[in-house]
């Protein structure tokens, strides 16, 4: 009898000092392992763990630091060609802040508006070709836009480097109007003038 009411009193008394120790190697403390057990909440709603109140993040403010700016290319209005012009005035659009380049040089080039260009270029007879780039402020350039022009020579209206019969159709579709390539001398209408002028260079 003796030994079965020292174990009932020894069990009790063992369960709870395992409860306050094993808390306690929890990181709550022995006072805390004791409210536990008993369960006592020292008027306080009980033990919270202290909560972490640093609201910083680690943001990177240079985020697009390494990302490339982007320059967009200029674009260029339809124009003739061929023509039979010595001269071929270009025109076009560019993004706002950009400077327009042809063949790496801006010397011919103005700008009627904050988004728009225009320049004007010398044709050889034959084929020309012009590279068209935009740079902004900081030297970025833009891809390239390649430009093909051709020159005819002599009264050639069609681009085949003789003056025949399809020429003579081109100038005749074209009569009593300002058509540029087939108005040689220049004075705003195609007529008698310049058919003077593709007979003058026929098969040449």
């Amino acid at each position: 009898m003796k030994l079965k009411l020292i174990r009932k009193i020894t069990l009790p008394i063992l369960i709870v000092s395992l409860i306050i120790f094993s808390t306690g190697l929890l990181g709550h403390g022995i006072f805390w392992g004791i409210k536990t057990a008993f369960g006592y909440g020292g008027g306080g709603g009980g033990y919270y763990p202290p909560v972490n109140t640093n609201t910083n993040t680690n943001v990177n403010a240079n985020t697009n630091i390494n990302q490339p700016i982007q320059v967009l290319a200029p674009t260029i209005d339809a124009f003739s060609s061929p023509t039979g012009n010595s001269i071929l005035v270009l025109h076009g659009g560019r993004d706002a802040n950009t400077i327009v380049f042809i063949n790496n040089s801006d010397n011919s080039v103005s700008y009627p508006t904050a988004t728009t260009w225009q320049a004007t270029v010398s044709l050889e007879i034959g084929l020309n070709f012009f590279t068209l780039t935009a740079k902004n402020s900081i030297g970025t350039s833009s891809g390239a836009v390649a430009i093909f022009v051709t020159r005819t020579g002599s009264a050639d209206i069609t681009g085949d480097n003789i003056t025949d019969d399809l020429d003579l159709a081109k100038l005749v579709s074209n009569w009593n109007k300002n058509w540029s390539d087939g108005d040689y001398n220049k004075d705003g209408i195609i007529d008698d003038l310049d058919l003077a002028y593709l007979v003058s260079h026929w098969s040449i």
